[in-house]
């Protein structure tokens, strides 16, 4: 057992080393790309048509968007995690995700067929039931369909 231990205890340094060097820490490189970008937008003002400058600005923005975007990737799969650990039981957890997307999806208002808003609940409700009875009705055909399917055989 002291031998699993250790080599646990080994590969969290690993781990730890491997990550530090392969992303660092994502603030300071965050602070440094804007100290980056204020620097280099100061000198573009001065000289906005060279080149060199426009590339570089060009790529420090995409480098910008990049670790924006592999934020969002990380901290989306650590909730997705913590869904998945704390889910879909009738935990705290649960209740109060529920609670907060309900609070999220309220239609305030809608634009009706003539293009004017309408925020009363009651309208807004009626405008539900009248779209999902039109779009739901089913077509009455003078004939029943197994007398038309009789014909056919």
């Amino acid at each position: 057992m002291y031998r699993v231990v250790q080599k646990l205890k080994k590969i969290k340094l690993d781990l730890k080393s491997w990550s530090k060097d392969t992303f660092g820490n994502f603030k300071s490189k965050l602070e440094r790309n804007g100290k980056k970008l204020l620097v280099l937008e100061t000198k573009l003002v001065q000289n906005p048509n060279n080149a060199r400058l426009n590339n570089w600005h060009y790529r420090l923005i995409k480098q910008r968007e990049k670790m924006h975007l592999f934020n969002q990737k990380y901290w989306g799969r650590l909730a997705r995690k913590e869904w998945l650990v704390n889910g879909d039981r009738h935990s705290p957890f649960f209740h109060q995700t529920m609670k907060a997307k309900k609070t999220i999806s309220k239609i305030m208002k809608l634009k009706d067929t003539s293009g004017v808003w309408v925020d009363e609940s009651s309208q807004i409700e009626s405008m539900f039931v009248n779209e999902f009875t039109a779009r739901f009705k089913t077509a009455q055909t003078s004939t029943p369909l197994m007398y038309n399917l009789i014909w056919l055989i």
